[in-house]
């Protein structure tokens, strides 16, 4: 049984408060750096960004497979698979999540299309017979309930 579009945006709401919950601490921490220098601020800043950057964007690859949820997707019940129901491997959660989803759907069209594209995209759960996003179709995943 596929998840309602409720479930799918407070798991997105919640691994995203998941996620700023590391994120932040540790980009504040190479902030500092300005307590010493502007040029070991700088770096600092530029290092633990960059590590965030990593962390956001490596967290449900990683969740995925392993786990078959992120920790959103545990709270709310939901879990994200394969078109035959089967576990979702590290590489296509890499390609849903990163490829898909953050370069195509969240700069690419959201810049080519100033921002419609982006939307259709998330609000398409909400007519679709099998409650798939277009990131979904394009992957082949659906999200289901855990």
């Amino acid at each position: 049984m596929t998840a309602d579009w409720g479930l799918r945006v407070g798991s997105a709401a919640l691994d995203y408060l998941v996620k700023m919950a590391v994120v932040l601490p540790v980009i504040a921490l190479g902030a500092l750096g300005f307590l010493v220098s502007e040029d070991v601020g700088l770096l600092g800043l530029g290092i633990t960004y960059t590590l965030g950057i990593v962390t956001l964007y490596a967290y449900a690859p990683v969740m995925l497979p392993r786990e078959r949820q992120t920790v959103g997707n545990r709270v709310t019940g939901i879990r994200v698979v394969r078109l035959d129901g089967s576990r979702i491997s590290g590489g296509k959660a890499f390609v849903r999540e990163f490829l898909v989803k953050a370069l195509l759907f969240e700069f690419v069209a959201l810049f080519a299309t100033l921002g419609i594209v982006t939307l259709l995209n998330y609000l398409w759960p909400l007519w679709d017979d099998r409650g798939q996003a277009l990131h979904d179709k394009i992957v082949g995943t659906l999200t289901v309930r855990a």
